[in-house]
């Protein structure tokens, strides 16, 4: 289940620039989904992964920054 989550967790890294605020930003959040639900024997809850989507459509211009 760890390497399902890590595998998770990377497609939630958007690709592009690493040295931004929005990928520090996901980063420090892919390493607390990482601690949180590495060793989960589930899956991600729906909401979280319904959050991810809504991220992922939105990009980083809907945070402000283009």
């Amino acid at each position: 289940m760890k390497i399902v989550s890590a595998n998770h967790a990377d497609s939630l890294r958007r690709p592009g620039a690493r040295d931004t605020v929005e990928s520090a930003v996901l980063d420090t959040v892919r390493e607390g989904l990482l601690t949180v639900y590495g060793a989960a024997d589930g899956d991600i809850p729906a909401e979280l992964a319904a959050l991810a989507q809504r991220l992922d459509r939105a990009g980083p211009s809907a945070c402000g920054h283009a």
